[in-house]
Parts: C-alpha cells; sequence; structure tokens
C-alpha cells in the first residue's frame, strides 16, 4: 500500500491538473473515497443517492438469505455542509426481528453529517486556489438518533488536492470495533487519482482493510449525474466482503437552469415590431418612415432598423403611434396567450402597470414574472410600445395583490428587457428589474389610470393536479419496506374573491404486502398521502387589517382535511417586509375516521432566516395533531423548486399517545411536472407543483415501532403558504438568488411564440 500510494501521488504531480470530480457517497454514510471519508462534502443544491451491495462494518450473516445493502440519501445543504440519511439491511428483508427464527442480523435507518471548515475566513483564498495546494478540513458524525446506533463514530479529516491528486487523512473514534459498529476505529487515509475528468482510481486504508477501487461519472442530463463505483479488498484482516460496487445519482437542483441563464443569446430583434403590425398601423396612419425588411429562422417578415442603428444598443424602430387604449387591450392579449387570466392594464405617472393572476404558472412565483416580461416583449411586436420607460407587473391570487416586478430604464423598458434577456443583468448603469412585496405594488394602483379593466372570471374555472399517492413505511424491526401506491387527481374552483373548493380522488394501485407477519404490523405510516376514494374542502383565504400590515393573511378550512381526517382549521399568516421573520398560527379540531379521539391542534410557529436566503429554522410550540403538547424544531432549505426539511420533535403524553417521545425525520419536495400548466378552455391540467415524501424515526426508544399518525397532520394542497407565500419563498433576497429562472422561463416563453 505505502509503495502503490507513493507511485499515485508521483504519477499525479507530473500530470495536469484537471481538477478532482465530485465526491461519491459512501455506503458509511457520508462523502469520501471509497468506505473512508474526505474533507470535502456535496456541492450546495445538490442531492446524492447510492446503493452498496455491502455493509463495511459489519459481515454478511446469512450468506444467501436475503440481501445486504447500504442505501444513502444525502443532500448538500450549504456551502461545507451535508446530511445523509442510510437504510441498511442484513439477511432477510421481511421477516419480524422479534422472532428467533428471523435471518436477518440488522434493519436500520439513521443519519449522519459532515462540515467542512471555511479556511479562507482563516487564511484566505490566496492558500485555497493555490496551483499546487488546495487544503481542506472538515469534521463529521454517523449514525445520530434512531433506536439503535450500531454506526456511531465520529470523525476529522483533512484533504488537499493537487493537479489530479487529493490525498486524505484522518482519525475516527467508534463506539464498535468487531465485525460491526462504526467502521473506523483509529487513523485512515485514502489518495484519489483522476485519471480524465469521468474517471478516477482510487486507494483507501480503513483502520482494519485497505481497498482499491475506481470510479466514474457521467453526465444523463442537465442536472443529474450517473455515478458508478467497484473496489476489492487488498488485505483480509475483518469479515468485510472483498468485492464491493455502488450505483449512485447525483441531482443537481437547477443546474441546468442556471447554465442556460448564463449562456449569452443575440435578442437585439426581440420585441421588435412584426410587418404585420407595420403595415396594420400603417392602414390607420400612413408614414414615409423608411424601413428594412429581413428574414427570420421562421421566414417570418420583421422589420428591423438598418445595421448601422443596431450597432447602438439604443436603436429602436418607430412607427405610427396607436392609441392607448389599443396598447392596453395588446398587452392583455399577450398576457392571456401566455397563462394570465383577470388582466387590468393601466397608466401611471412613472409608466405602465400590468395586475395580473399567473393562473398556469403556481410552481414558481420567478416563471411568471418571466413569462410577464416575455409577455410584455411580444406585445410590443404588436403594437408600438417603444415610448415605455416603466413598466410594473403585479401579480394576484384570487384578486389579491402578492408581489411584483417592476423595469425602470432612462432609454425604454423594451430596450432593458431585450439585453437582459440577451444575458445582461444591468440597464443604463442599474438594475434591470426590481422585485417587490405586495406593500411596494399596492401605492401604484391609487395613480393608476386604468384603461382596460376586465370582467373578472376567476370563478368556476377549476385547475387540475395528478399526481402519485404512497404511503410506506422503513427500517422497521418488522421489515425493512413496505408501501402502497395509488393515483391521486386534484381540483380547485374558485368560486369568489378568497374562496374556493378543494378536493381529491385517489385510486389505489398496487400493495407490496413485505412484511411476512401480517398481524405484527398493520398499518403504513409515511408523509405521502394515503389512498382514498375522495375528499372536498372549502377554503376562504384574505389579507386581514391591510391598513395596519398588507403581510397578514388568514385562511379558514372546513370539510375533509386530509386523509380520513375532517373538521375544520383556522391559519395565520405573517411575516416581516423583507421576509425574514414569519409567524404562522394554526388552531382547529378534526377527527380521524380509524380513531375516536377528536384533535384539537393549537400551534404557533416562529420563522426566521439567520444567514442565507435559502436556509429557514422554525421553532414550534403548543399542541400537536394527537393533543400531544411539546415542543419542534425544524431546519427547511430551498433549492429552486426543491426543498429539504429536517425536524426533531418531543411531546407527549396525551390522550392519544400515551408516552412521552422524541422524535427525528426528513423530507424532500418536489415538482413533479413542467414549469407552465396545460390549458383547455376554463380548466388547467397540471402534475403535482411540490409533491413531498420523507420519513421519521423515534429518538433513544428501544425500538421502532410507529405508533398511528404520530407524525400525521392535515395538509392542504393549495393554500396561503403554497399560492401567497410561494412555499415560503416570497422574501426578495431569495428570489433574487433564484432570479435566474426569470431570464430563463421569459426566454422559453418567448421563444414558443416566436418558434425561433
Amino acid at each position: 500500500m505505502p509503495k502503490l500510494l507513493s507511485a499515485l501521488a508521483s504519477g499525479a504531480l507530473a500530470s495536469a491538473s484537471l481538477g478532482v470530480q465530485a465526491q461519491q457517497i459512501s455506503p458509511s454514510g457520508y462523502t469520501g473515497a471509497i468506505n473512508t471519508p474526505t474533507a470535502f462534502t456535496l456541492k450546495p443544491a445538490s442531492m446524492g443517492m447510492s446503493l452498496t451491495n455491502s455493509i463495511p462494518e459489519f459481515y454478511e450473516q446469512f450468506p444467501g438469505v436475503g440481501s445486504m445493502l447500504s442505501l444513502n440519501l444525502g443532500f448538500g445543504l450549504a456551502p461545507g455542509l451535508e446530511a445523509v440519511g442510510r437504510l441498511t439491511n442484513n439477511g432477510d428483508l421481511h421477516c419480524d426481528l422479534y422472532y428467533s427464527s428471523c435471518k436477518s442480523s440488522t434493519r436500520d435507518l439513521s443519519v449522519g453529517g459532515k462540515y467542512q471548515l471555511p479556511l479562507h475566513w482563516l487564511f484566505g483564498n490566496d492558500l485555497l486556489n493555490h496551483q499546487y495546494f488546495k487544503p481542506a478540513l472538515a469534521f463529521g458524525i454517523t449514525d445520530y438518533g434512531g433506536a439503535a446506533t450500531l454506526y456511531r463514530q465520529k470523525y476529522a479529516v483533512g484533504s488537499v488536492t493537487s493537479g489530479p491528486v487529493t490525498l486524505s487523512a484522518g482519525r475516527a473514534a467508534s463506539i464498535y470495533t468487531d465485525h460491526g459498529g462504526g467502521l473506523i476505529q483509529g487513523n485512515f487515509g485514502s489518495v484519489i487519482y483522476q485519471l480524465t475528468p469521468q474517471l478516477s482510481a482510487i486507494a483507501e486504508t480503513d483502520s482494519r482493510e485497505r481497498r482499491l477501487g475506481v470510479s466514474w461519472t457521467h453526465r444523463l442530463t442537465g442536472n443529474t449525474d450517473l455515478v458508478l463505483a467497484a473496489s476489492k479488498k487488498l488485505t483480509n484482516s475483518t469479515y468485510q466482503q472483498a468485492s464491493q460496487a455502488t450505483l449512485a445519482l447525483v441531482y443537481h437542483f437547477g443546474r441546468g437552469d442556471k447554465e442556460s441563464a448564463a449562456k449569452p443569446v443575440d435578442t437585439r430583434d426581440w420585441g421588435r415590431p412584426t410587418a404585420a403590425a407595420i403595415h396594420s398601423q400603417e392602414a390607420a396612419s400612413p408614414s414615409s418612415a423608411p424601413k428594412a425588411v429581413v428574414k427570420t429562422e421562421s421566414a417570418e417578415p420583421v422589420i428591423q432598423a438598418p445595421k448601422e442603428a443596431l450597432a447602438s444598443p439604443a436603436a429602436t424602430v418607430k412607427w405610427p403611434e396607436a392609441s392607448d387604449q389599443d396598447k392596453a387591450q395588446a398587452l392583455a392579449d399577450r398576457f392571456a396567450q401566455n397563462g394570465f387570466s383577470d388582466i387590468d392594464v393601466a397608466q401611471t405617472p412613472s409608466g405602465w402597470l400590468v395586475r395580473a393572476e399567473p393562473r398556469l404558472w403556481r410552481q414558481n412565483r420567478l416563471d411568471a414574472y418571466g413569462a410577464a416580461l416575455s409577455s410584455y416583449l411580444l406585445a410590443a411586436q404588436d403594437i408600438d410600445l417603444s415610448q415605455v420607460q416603466h413598466l410594473n407587473v403585479a401579480l394576484t391570487f384570487m384578486g389579491q395583490v402578492v408581489g411584483g416586478l417592476s423595469v425602470e430604464d432612462a432609454a425604454s423598458a423594451i430596450q432593458c428587457m431585450r439585453q437582459y434577456l440577451g444575458g445582461a443583468d444591468m440597464c443604463s448603469g442599474g438594475k434591470a428589474f426590481k422585485l417587490h412585496y405586495e406593500q411596494e405594488t399596492l401605492p401604484e394602483f391609487k395613480q393608476a389610470q386604468w384603461l382596460l379593466l376586465q370582467e373578472k372570471n376567476r370563478r368556476f374555472m377549476p385547475q387540475f393536479e395528478l399526481s402519485p399517492a404512497a404511503s410506506y413505511t422503513a427500517g422497521t424491526e418488522f421489515g425493512l419496506f413496505d408501501y402502497s401506491i395509488g393515483a391521486t387527481l386534484g381540483w380547485e374552483v374558485p368560486l369568489a374573491k378568497g374562496l374556493f373548493w378543494q378536493g381529491f380522488y385517489a385510486q389505489l394501485l398496487t400493495e407490496s404486502d413485505e412484511f411476512k407477519d401480517p398481524t405484527s404490523y398493520f398499518r403504513r405510516v409515511g408523509m405521502g398521502e394515503a389512498t382514498r376514494a375522495g375528499s372536498n374542502l372549502l377554503v376562504y383565504q384574505t389579507r386581514l387589517l391591510p391598513q395596519w400590515s398588507s403581510r397578514l393573511w388568514g385562511q379558514l378550512s372546513v370539510g375533509d382535511l386530509g386523509y380520513q381526517t375532517s373538521g375544520h382549521q383556522i391559519n395565520a399568516y405573517w411575516a416581516t417586509e423583507d421576509g425574514r421573520y414569519r409567524a404562522t398560527w394554526v388552531k382547529g379540531q378534526w377527527r380521524n375516521e380509524s380513531m375516536w379521539q377528536v384533535r384539537n391542534p393549537h400551534i404557533l410557529n416562529l420563522s426566521v432566516r439567520p444567514l442565507s436566503s435559502d436556509f429557514q429554522i422554525t421553532y414550534s410550540t403548543g399542541q400537536f395533531h394527537n393533543n400531544d403538547k411539546g415542543h419542534r424544531l425544524g431546519l427547511s432549505f430551498s433549492f429552486a423548486d426543491n426543498g429539504v426539511q429536517f425536524f426533531w420533535r418531543k411531546t407527549g403524553p396525551s390522550n392519544i399517545l400515551p408516552n412521552n417521545n422524541a422524535f427525528m425525520g426528513f423530507s424532500i419536495t418536489m415538482p413533479l411536472g413542467p414549469k407552465q400548466a396545460l390549458e383547455a378552455g376554463p380548466a388547467s391540467f397540471r402534475l403535482r407543483d411540490r409533491w413531498e415524501m420523507g420519513v421519521e424515526t423515534k429518538v433513544g426508544q428501544k425500538d421502532n415501532y410507529i405508533e398511528p399518525f404520530y407524525g400525521a397532520f392535515p395538509g392542504i394542497r393549495h393554500s396561503l403558504d403554497t399560492d401567497v407565500f410561494d412555499f415560503n419563498r416570497n422574501d426578495i433576497p431569495l428570489a433574487e438568488l433564484n432570479s435566474y429562472r426569470i431570464r430563463v422561463t421569459a426566454r422559453e416563453v418567448y421563444l414558443a411564440n416566436t418558434k425561433r
């Protein structure tokens, strides 16, 4: 092994620098070489899932029976911070561990984390960006929480990258050392040699075994990488498996869109008038102004300024002016064409104001802003808007303003938006646009001269949403995994301003019935939806006390609040103007069909974004949804349309749960369909915007027996949290952090309308 490490290091120093590829998740629950950790972490806004045919801490106790595996799910939560959930099985996947006849040694669910120290704070960027010496230092822990801590260890590790080689060394302390428990007890080290940008050779020593392996990474899509790894044991000090193979997928939230937004695009003719618009206006008001006609890729004639004028970014083409009423109608037509309804257009002392409901853009409010900007540029092709210097777009939900965007440029808003979509973030020395909270947008209405006020047609325009339904358990003593899967069709029908009816129809498709003893475990509990014939709900939402706070909202829900639960619930939402602090209050009463007790939740949630705009801490206290009083601490991270949430809760006892228990778990929320819904007459259809799944477990208990509904609570498909506060992403810093979505969606909408 020393000779091997020396040869690899010598060859690396003589090679050209390639930059070490992203780390893989080892079966022990951290990013690493093969089985040992390195000082690197998953990149921020990324998620990795790996499956390995080995548990390095254990030997295969029942060869030929069941399987031996490690399944890991890891998240890059922030720069230098990762969290990994781990599920292992050794033997029969289905039998009950409480019976001596069960041929399975362990079935465990655990979580670990690693933090890479910010060395640039201490030494500056010069050292960290040195050509031959790039150090990193991290520490971590594995198997925190859960009913058993079979793999618990803590470690510190340092890594140095030089060219295509990364050397790592560290020390770990474990509570177990023989045939299981923590993998490393003492010193460990590894060498990663990057042969190509995709292929790496790896050698490592944990405190007991030495391994040699390879890792290969292939980019599948704009957001997804496939990682394959294989290794073989060189020594034979333990019962650790000789050969080991790993299959992994790494998903980078928003990587494809970010790369697309960063690419410059030639948009000099975007928003310029078409020949049809010119001829239409010439018929009404002839003009002798010279024009040059060119052909686009779609062979559509476009009126364009002379080439010498195009060299100047301020060049515009003027043609006979239309009336303000015609301009307002042209704007409304283009907004309606691109997924908006209830469109009103006005003039203000500073420019133009468009108020619209983004009916087809629920997945992300930034997409609605992008569609609005493209609608404005497309309207400029139909009618003369070249003199407009200020544009304000106010987005509404159920007729109530929830946010806005403004464009203000010394030359024209059209020119500024053309430059922004081309790749420039600045116009005339300032930002291309500014995002607003609702209270900043409302003053515009006091000075507005409305040119177009459409008859509000929001009533009886149903929105349908299709999603999977799943209920499951994982990592229990009764079996490794059990599930039911169905399909759910949800709907929402607006009835009046702030009032709508929701419902869903769920159909069971398949059940696994994995547990061999059905009497020992008779229910599935998970964070997905369980299946049911149908449900309905009447919801009323409104802004409370607008004269004092435009960011205070209330909601009343009556009917079937969720799976097998009916009753009523009141929610109040409040946020500061900058969105950094927010509070929510929940009070309700509901009954579950399978249990006689009435639930009376009464919960206060206090949230803050302390460091970065994509990270939020929430503290909850009160009486929870099983009448159990206590406290809950949650951490949530937002990545574009995706979210990752972690929580710890200690509650009880109650008339439903007799014990005082502590729980911890995590969930993932993700979109299932495209950004824009499909419109069919008055109805719209989409896959679910935010689907949630996750797991939770007891902490410090002797077993993982999941008591009925200890984590369940009513959840409404669309509510103030989703449509008014945009899944808790409506604060300006977070929106600006992900503003690349505006440019990407604006380009997509514009090109879809012009067939470029």
